[in-house]
């Protein structure tokens, strides 16, 4: 590259590159949604329970005698596949996996990992 007054070869001294899907937001619309008992991040590989509405979730909290984490959405790239609770908590609809949550979009993709959706595209109409 030649500089644009003087002619002379230029010397790059920044290459710079930006990750376009880490750096914007998600399109929403694209991914499956569940709820968590969400108690904050608590590191890469805790599991948690996916339910398949908010009101799924407030029973198993209240069913482990819980009163602290709160209820929120997440999102996943890959279907949830939904199975009814066996044990003492009935009507309760959850994933078939534990899922990794992470806080949010910015992860290594794999099975069994989802993400919190942003706070203002959750739906509390659920």
């Amino acid at each position: 590259m030649k500089c644009g007054v003087c002619g002379n070869q230029m010397v790059a001294l920044f290459l710079s590159c930006v990750c376009d899907y880490c750096e914007g937001r998600p399109a929403t619309d694209d991914y499956h949604r569940g709820f968590v008992v969400w108690r904050g991040f608590l590191g890469p590989g805790f599991p948690h329970y996916v339910f398949s509405n908010r009101q799924s979730a407030e029973r198993w909290r209240r069913g482990q005698g819980q009163n602290s984490g709160e209820i929120r959405e997440v999102l996943s790239p890959e279907p949830f596949r939904w199975r009814p609770s066996r044990g003492t908590l009935r009507d309760i609809e959850f994933a078939d996996h534990l899922f990794e949550i992470f806080p949010d979009h910015r992860y290594r993709q794999a099975s069994h990992r989802a993400f919190l959706a942003p706070v203002e595209v959750q739906d509390h109409s659920d």
